[in-house]
């Protein structure tokens, strides 16, 4: 009996079939070409030819006496839930031609139809075509984990990407995101476990920004930028500058934790901005979270026990009162706006809006404009 695969397995052997490296994209039917690779990373590239297909099945065969031949059948996805067999592709592959595979095309090409990609939301994506990166790349992408930020990666690949529109959808990365997230799986493969408490002793170990990390009585976890603390501690007691003023406050809105900054206004610059110095995130609001911060601010910066020129803002909050008097004894304490505001505002409207054209000039008397906030 003739085996059905003889004809098909003949185009190996056949001078006029081209042995490509590089993946054609959008053949047109009766077209036939070799798919040959050196590195192994590239072995899968002739799936991505710049249609949408999925495989269909798969079929075993015998040739010339040695097994192990292989054909896949794909059928094109011409819609978001839609699939068609009017243009068929079709790839063997046999352990006597080894790192090639035999792609083969034949059917309606005009059924072909370019469509968003399936997890696509915002109008930009669903008005926009969707393009399947080369696997090889996606595995280049991996490798730069470590090596560089997502926007120099990025950056790196489209410049030394073909020249053609076409084969930039196919061989370049589709952006900034894409570089990010194939990063992000070989960071995610590396860790030690899923646990965000286990991540975040990671992180501590791993960089310089989380300086204290307590789980026990209670969750604290201390963060601070050593240039930026080294920047503030430069402008303490300056006679060329003004007095510094200091901010701390706590967030509600961080899920399962409070969140308080301490912030200070650079003085050497004119428009005096506010910078973040310190950050804390806890899970109670006890009296001793605050003393361990302002403890280890002290420790961290040695002059402020005895600062001469300095203010610090908070709210009416007992515990940071207290914290405050009790590790910043020079540093004269005040009540933040916000909190004095918030308070005659909730007086207000008890007293059915009776004061509320005194709140109103209390805030054009401090606020003139949302900029000057602290």
């Amino acid at each position: 009996m003739a085996n059905p695969f003889s004809d098909v397995m003949d185009l190996f052997e056949d001078e006029s079939v081209p042995i490509l490296s590089e993946v054609p994209l959008r053949s047109k039917p009766g077209f036939c070409y070799i798919y040959q690779w050196q590195e192994s990373t590239k072995k899968e590239d002739w799936r991505r030819d710049d249609y949408r297909w999925k495989q269909d099945g798969t079929c075993s065969f015998v040739h010339d006496g040695v097994e192990g031949g292989k054909k896949l059948y794909f059928k094109l996805q011409i819609g978001l839930k839609e699939w068609s067999k009017q243009f068929k592709k079709s790839a063997y592959t046999h352990p006597t031609y080894e790192k090639k595979v035999l792609v083969l095309y034949e059917g309606d090409v005009s059924v072909v139809n370019d469509f968003c990609h399936g997890n696509a939301t915002s109008k930009a994506k669903t008005e926009k075509a969707f393009h399947s990166t080369r696997p090889s790349l996606l595995k280049e992408l991996k490798l730069t984990e470590g090596l560089g930020h997502p926007i120099k990666v990025y950056s790196d690949f489209v410049n030394k990407a073909p020249s053609s529109l076409a084969r930039q959808e196919i061989d370049a990365p589709r952006d900034v995101k894409q570089v990010r997230n194939a990063q992000q799986v070989v960071r995610d493969r590396k860790r030690l476990s899923r646990d965000p408490i286990c991540d975040l002793t990671e992180l501590y170990y791993k960089t310089d920004f989380i300086s204290d990390l307590l789980l026990f009585p209670t969750f604290i976890c201390l963060c601070y930028h050593k240039p930026v603390m080294e920047n503030f501690q430069n402008l303490i007691d300056r006679s060329d500058l003004p007095a510094m003023w200091l901010s701390y406050d706590t967030t509600f809105k961080m899920g399962d934790f409070y969140l308080s900054i301490l912030a200070y206004r650079d003085t050497q610059f004119e428009q005096r901005p506010v910078t973040p110095l310190m950050h804390m995130l806890h899970e109670r609001k006890w009296e001793s979270s605050h003393d361990f911060f302002f403890k280890r601010f002290t420790e961290i910066v040695p002059q402020m026990t005895a600062v001469k020129k300095m203010a610090i803002a908070t709210d009416e909050e007992t515990a940071i009162v207290n914290s405050v008097k009790r590790y910043l004894p020079t540093v004269h304490w005040v009540r933040l706006l916000d909190s004095l505001l918030e308070k005659y505002e909730n007086k207000a409207g008890i007293l059915e809006h009776k004061h509320t054209a005194g709140v109103s000039k209390l805030q054009e008397r401090f606020y003139p404009s949302s900029s000057t906030r602290f």
